[in-house]
């Protein structure tokens, strides 16, 4: 009798065998993709080829014959659906990981720039320590030395000297934004579409960076400074006295505090955000935060505005708070910002915090409403999340997504709203942003207050 030979598995067998197939089964029938048959289909296939094959490269050509259809010989160039389809699918990923797989042991990404799944063990977020715990007895104080006193102005001294050198830094980095800005030609009609109407009302437009001195004086209270405190007269000295006890430090930090500070990422977004103005014939003037002071908007403001970072780094946001779906609040025990969901939609998280998953920023623009001139609120969980979201509104592929998701084309107006982005960050840079919910807030017009 002839010895049976063992049947070779079939590319299916193979696929459903993997212990990372009921993973995949499980986004496939989650909120973020059982309403979507393509993004679903697309998923499965890729899904597939990195199960079955362990390919380095899944190319767009072979995805656009297998999965949409296309003839041999597809050119790219003129049918962008590959692209499209893929980007789409990276954000419903990230949104299943963000809500209802957020405690998935393993992650699905889709690299920018690769059509290949990775299948990778959930990260730990790095929770800062407020401070060491101790446990038993508390030890009885004994009166610090003058040396720690001086440790202490040395130190905020040190931070000073990096942050110079941070600021030249940032120069370069602006000088060299604004000139690949200025060498950019491509046809960009979505993105004109929406900064000209940002724009073009005749009134000047401001550009509000944030303020990391205030940033710096609020982790000293361990609270966000509020607008009628930064408002004061007596601000910064009135805070430095109530909550700087030591008198050498709150004499260092008054003589820091007089200098003016911003982040590198307000640098990015004030590159990319004046090479638009430009690129549009719309001039746009930059200005502080604290010299804001003495011509804080009103009801009726007298240039468009583009306000900088979350409240704790930009106070002036606090104006439009009440308008917000998506609003900053700083967590005290894990010392960290998150972004609060006052209303969430089905499938949304109640909170997104920085970091969570790792190495992940929140980032929101808001367009809202002032009398005939525009405001546009550029925030997030973090400082990094200024970058991600001044990197999407300049970018004419993302802003073309951001049409698709109000629903409108360039012949429409378009509406005040809120959106909600999530990217990847690497140390203070971000990379990749996605749109993860958008809220209209209504129709803009002219004389809407």
């Amino acid at each position: 009798m002839l010895k049976e030979t063992q049947r070779p598995s079939t590319k299916e067998e193979v696929v459903s065998q993997d212990p990372q197939w009921e993973l995949i089964e499980r986004v496939s029938t989650s909120t973020a993709l059982k309403n979507s048959p393509r993004l679903r289909q697309l998923f499965h296939y890729l899904c597939e080829q990195a199960l079955a094959t362990s390919p380095t490269v899944i190319s767009e050509q072979q995805v656009a014959v297998d999965v949409f259809n296309r003839a041999p010989g597809y050119n790219s160039d003129g049918d962008t659906i590959v692209r499209t389809q893929v980007s789409h699918l990276r954000k419903r990923l990230l949104q299943y990981f963000l809500s209802e797989g957020r405690d998935e042991p393993v992650t699905i990404e889709i690299p920018a720039g690769s059509y290949v799944p990775l299948f990778q063990p959930q990260k730990e977020h790095i929770r800062e320590l407020k401070e060491v715990r101790h446990e038993g007895p508390i030890p009885v104080p004994v009166p610090a030395p003058a040396a720690p006193r001086f440790k202490a102005v040395h130190s905020l001294w040190a931070v000073a000297v990096v942050l110079i050198f941070v600021c030249a830094w940032l120069g370069w980095q602006n000088a060299r934004l604004r000139t690949e800005r200025a060498m950019s030609a491509a046809p960009a009609p979505y993105l004109e579409h929406l900064w000209r109407q940002w724009f073009d009302n005749g009134r000047q437009s401001t550009i509000v960076t944030s303020d990391a001195n205030a940033m710096l004086l609020s982790d000293f209270m361990e609270e966000p400074i509020t607008l009628d405190e930064y408002q004061s007269h007596d601000y910064p000295d009135g805070l430095l006295q109530k909550w700087v006890k030591d008198s050498a430090t709150r004499q260092v930090l008054k003589r820091f505090m007089s200098t003016y500070f911003t982040g590198s990422q307000d640098g990015f977004a004030v590159a990319r955000f004046t090479g638009m103005g430009d690129r549009f014939r719309a001039s746009a003037s930059v200005v502080y935060a604290r010299d804001f002071r003495s011509h804080p908007p009103s009801a009726s403001p007298a240039n468009n505005l583009i306000l900088l970072g979350h409240r704790k780094a930009n106070p002036w946001v606090q104006l439009f708070d009440d308008r917000l779906n998506f609003r900053y609040e700083w967590n005290r025990e894990s010392r960290k910002g998150l972004l609060r969901n006052t209303n969430p939609k089905s499938g949304e998280s109640e909170t997104y915090e920085w970091n969570v998953p790792y190495n992940t920023t929140y980032a929101t623009v808001a367009y809202v409403p002032a009398r005939g001139a525009t405001v546009l609120l550029i925030g997030g969980s973090d400082m990094t999340a200024v970058d991600a979201a001044s990197k999407f509104l300049c970018d004419e592929e993302a802003v073309h997504q951001l049409h698709t998701a109000l629903g409108i084309d360039t012949a429409q107006q378009v509406p005040y709203f809120e959106l909600l982005l999530a990217a990847r960050r690497a140390r203070n840079v971000a990379y990749d942003p996605q749109i993860i919910s958008v809220r209209l807030l209504g129709r803009a017009t002219r004389d809407q207050p």
